[in-house]
């Protein structure tokens, strides 16, 4: 399970009710006032542990009552705590909150002012691991942590451990970002604090200026309009849900902590904005302290189409990212379970394997290679079991005990026990499928269960007359295939389309309502696959 660490600022927020402002020599009522926990990175951390997440908050308080309301606050919310020390009072906002929702906030920042590069690395843990995630928030209401702070990121990266970064609000109107962008894994932003940073009001591309000044990925919080997240020629959106605003201080914090804790499961992008639009909306629905529910999450999660696509001009670009997200895959797990798809579409893509194979840029040596289906009654030269050996598993060093792949000539019910038990001795962690023209994957034809395992398929006369122009002899009528609930158990899935004539097939497994006559539209409720089609198949979405 992954840890996620939030450094930075923790307060007392002050909610004033009203839509008036007070005069100097007077004095005016408020309806209503409200004390919470606040911060960014302590609200992120109070969301992430509501949730359920393993998270720590690294920050300073004062010796007062504000510190002890704090720290119950925390405790109730399950985070952990390390707290600076510090002479200075606990930092306290006073918030006014219009009726529609809207705010000001005035801060002292009190206890923030004595945290420290120093400090930090004096308490942060020294067993951090690939998969933890450091969040900085309150970045810019820090101004010690300013001093050094790339030296700071650089001792964390050495560790491999993932860097997200919340900018908030630069009140002292700096806005320096240049040094930190190439060092954090996710750079978050509001369209506010967007446009102060990059000068650019187009928020494309502003967030191209990020990525061209060494940003990887960028996330943006836009409000009412929902977020979006961008990479290298990359951009996918996703609306907020509806909701009526009574509070949107914090709404920021709640969509990064949904986000991160997506993350944290290694979700997808897409469905890590759905998570992060979630959470946001239902807090500005409260005026008290909202405290994210796991339960509610989930079943949002169950009802929202979660199929993300990306266009890429052209095959060799897929071949190449495709290849890129392999590489990745092994990077961050050595013995990783691959199921491959066979067939005419990744050829390309075992070529550039066994070519960055030799250049020394990928090892299978420690990966399991696990196949995906395999004909019956056919001969020997038609099998996926010859296929994969011509095209991959000759070429690159998977070890032969870690190749788990169907034999046809063995009774299919003891077939079906052995990579069963595999698969739940182990699970796949990334699974490359392509789409049939009637929207097929791996043999699961339209009208298979999707709670199907691993079971005999019989062929449809659109499969048999496309396999005719690959096979020779006596063309194969029934294979053996993993089921759809044993492919949507895979941690990631990967769909690959060229050409025109899958252009329905994915339109329909995207954007279409989840149907078992579309077998690859049950990946639309699946919370990390992409298609990444070129432009002829994703010409209608």
């Amino acid at each position: 399970m992954a840890r996620i660490f939030c450094i930075g600022d923790v307060n007392t927020d002050l909610f004033l009710y009203t839509d008036e402002t007070p005069v100097p020599g007077t004095e005016k009522g408020v309806g209503e006032i409200n004390t919470t926990i606040g911060g960014n990175a302590a609200n992120t951390a109070m969301a992430l542990g509501h949730l359920g997440a393993d998270v720590t908050l690294i920050s300073a308080t004062g010796k007062d009552t504000a510190a002890d309301f704090i720290k119950k606050e925390l405790k109730k919310a399950k985070v952990k705590t390390i707290f600076l020390p510090s002479k200075k009072p606990t930092g306290t906002s006073v918030i006014f909150v219009t009726k529609t929702g809207e705010r000001g906030i005035m801060s002292n920042k009190g206890a923030l002012l004595d945290i420290s590069i120093k400090a930090i690395l004096n308490v942060l843990p020294n067993g951090l691991r690939k998969q933890d995630i450091i969040y900085f928030g309150g970045y810019y209401h820090l101004p010690q942590v300013r001093k050094g702070f790339e030296k700071l990121l650089e001792k964390i990266k050495v560790k491999e451990t993932k860097i997200f970064f919340d900018t908030t609000y630069d009140e002292y109107g700096k806005w320096e970002v240049k040094k930190i962008l190439p060092k954090t894994n996710i750079f978050f932003t509001n369209t506010t604090e967007l446009e102060k940073i990059t000068k650019k009001r187009n928020i494309d591309s502003a967030a191209k200026w990020l990525i061209k000044n060494g940003a990887k990925k960028v996330v943006v919080k836009k409000g009412k309009h929902g977020a979006a997240y961008y990479a290298k020629n990359e951009k996918i959106e996703d609306n907020a849900i509806s909701s009526h605003a009574v509070n949107s201080t914090g709404a920021g914090d709640f969509f990064t902590a949904g986000f991160t804790y997506a993350k944290s499961k290694l979700w997808g992008n897409k469905t890590c904005l759905v998570c992060g639009n979630f959470i946001a909306g239902k807090k500005i629905q409260s005026k008290e302290y909202y405290e994210p529910k796991i339960q509610e999450l989930e079943l949002h999660l169950k009802k929202t189409n979660l199929a993300q696509l990306k266009k890429i001009n052209n095959k060799k670009q897929i071949e190449m990212e495709i290849v890129q997200n392999l590489k990745c895959q092994l990077k961050m797990k050595k013995n990783s379970v691959l199921a491959l798809a066979s067939g005419h579409t990744p050829i390309g893509v075992y070529k550039e394997i066994a070519k960055q194979y030799r250049a020394g840029k990928i090892d299978f040596s420690e990966a399991y290679f696990l196949e995906l289906d395999e004909y019956l009654n056919t001969k020997k030269s038609n099998t996926f079991k010859e296929y994969f050996k011509n095209n991959l598993l000759s070429k690159v060093n998977f070890k032969k005990n870690r190749i788990i792949m169907f034999d046809s000539e063995t009774n299919w019910l003891e077939q079906k026990k052995k990579i069963e038990k595999f698969i739940h001795s182990h699970s796949i962690d990334l699974m490359l499928l392509g789409i049939g023209k009637n929207g097929h994957l791996a043999f699961n034809e339209p009208g298979t269960g999707f709670e199907s395992k691993i079971h005999i398929a019989k062929l449809t006369k659109t499969t048999i007359k496309s396999n005719k122009k690959e096979l020779s002899g006596k063309i194969p009528k029934e294979a053996i295939t993993l089921g759809l609930k044993t492919i949507v158990e895979s941690k990631k899935i990967i769909v690959t389309a060229t050409g025109k004539s899958k252009a329905i097939a994915v339109k329909k497994a995207t954007k279409e309502k989840a149907t078992e006559s579309v077998p690859a539209s049950i990946l639309q409720k699946h919370r990390n696959a992409i298609f990444i089609v070129d432009k002829a198949a994703g010409k209608f979405v």
